[in-house]
């Protein structure tokens, strides 16, 4: 597909894409739109910065456009990864699609949240441990939900997730569509997709295994409290320009503010701060 325009979406959704000044869809997008648009299941390989949001936001939006009932649950390993998800959304949600949304994450407050829930949000984007909290409370009723979203579900699982995704499904009815993404296809993410998905088209976009041949690779195994120590030693020991990445916004900050009390140049680059900064 070279145009979003040749996707069987509705009007108002190509409105806000052309909004965006989105052309041409992502390899991953190509794939996922026209399947997901015909409500199959999805178990998809495609690692960040493919444009998997948009694959599933695009018809996520659009099923919740043409069903005023429907519910749609989408499940992030972060906090960040699910505010990022929840602004992709956002922004593909002009006036003319009326359609509230919730983000449900910890570290936030609690009675926002609730707020939001009661307006009657139809997309809500959360982390499994908020996703729960809510469903104790009775705060969050998933008995509408026609649609799931599994993100980076690898992730999820390597930080212990299985149980609470495992709780969310129990709430959730039989009959619903999911779209299931993660970079690796690791013996638990198949167990699930088994398990949980209804004959899933497999698809993929980029390299999940095969690391780029231009790029020399190398791991250091050092204890948590000689990490940055290690990592300003790797520093001396390069010249340029040096990108390294963090888990989180916060964590980016501080090793900013430290490298920089230690005369070091440095600088943060996440979705806080504008490119140009």
């Amino acid at each position: 597909m070279q145009n979003f325009n040749l996707f069987k979406i509705e009007d108002s959704l190509k409105d806000s894409i052309t909004r965006m000044k989105f052309k041409e869809p992502t390899p991953i997008q190509s794939q996922a739109i026209p399947i997901a648009l015909e409500g199959k299941d999805i178990l998809g390989t495609a690692q960040t910065g493919t444009g998997k949001t948009l694959a599933f936001g695009i018809p996520l939006i659009n099923k919740l456009i043409l069903d005023k009932n429907a519910f749609a649950l989408v499940t992030c390993p972060t906090r960040e990864l699910a505010t990022q998800v929840m602004d992709a959304i956002k922004n593909l949600i002009s006036d003319k699609i009326n359609i509230r949304t919730a983000l449900l994450i910890g570290g936030e407050s609690m009675q926002k949240q609730l707020r939001q829930l009661g307006k009657r949000s139809r997309l809500i984007v959360g982390t499994p441990g908020r996703i729960n909290d809510h469903l104790k409370r009775k705060s969050l009723n998933l008995s509408s939900t026609k649609y799931l979203v599994l993100d980076e579900t690898d992730r999820m699982l390597d930080m212990g997730f299985t149980p609470q995704i495992e709780k969310i499904l129990k709430f959730v009815p039989k009959n619903h569509q999911t779209l299931l993404f993660s970079a690796t296809l690791p013996k638990d993410i198949l167990r699930i997709s088994e398990r949980y998905l209804t004959k899933p088209t497999r698809i993929s976009a980029g390299s999940t295994t095969v690391p780029i041949a231009k790029i020399k690779q190398e791991t250091l195994q050092v204890y948590k409290e000689n990490k940055y120590n290690e990592l300003i030693d790797q520093f001396l020991l390069r010249k340029g320009s040096i990108l390294v990445f963090v888990k989180t916004k916060r964590n980016a900050d501080r090793m900013v503010k430290r490298l920089k009390e230690e005369d070091h140049s440095a600088d943060a680059i996440h979705g806080d701060l504008r490119q140009s900064k």
